[in-house]
């Protein structure tokens, strides 16, 4: 991980999302952008593995309930790249340290 601390402006040219894909496999997927400025707010830790599916039960059966079983855990950098909108998580491979900025109050649209 990057030596980073709270409030540090960063420059960030991908961002990382948690989804499933076919098999039911919960992993990190990361969207390339165009790089913009940001802040680091804080670390989040997602858990990765596998959704299993429950069983309804039938007429005899009992009904088994559907749970997640965790395979591992990633850390993931949060950013706001303007004071007043939602954090975003981005991955330590897509952030670098950079000179410090000033953000405005509300991101500019895609």
């Amino acid at each position: 991980m990057k030596d980073l601390s709270i409030g540090d402006s960063v420059l960030v040219w991908a961002i990382s999302e948690m989804d499933y894909d076919d098999l039911g496999n919960r992993k990190v997927y990361r969207e390339k952008r165009r790089p913009f400025a940001a802040k680091v707010i804080g670390q989040r830790r997602k858990m990765l593995g596998s959704c299993v599916r429950g069983y309804s039960g039938g007429y005899f059966d009992e009904p088994e309930p559907s749970y997640f079983q965790a395979k591992g855990s990633v850390l993931l950098w949060e950013v706001r790249h303007g004071m007043m909108n939602k954090p975003i998580l981005v991955d330590d491979i897509d952030i670098e340290l950079t000179n410090p900025v000033d953000l405005p109050r509300m991101g500019a649209a895609k």
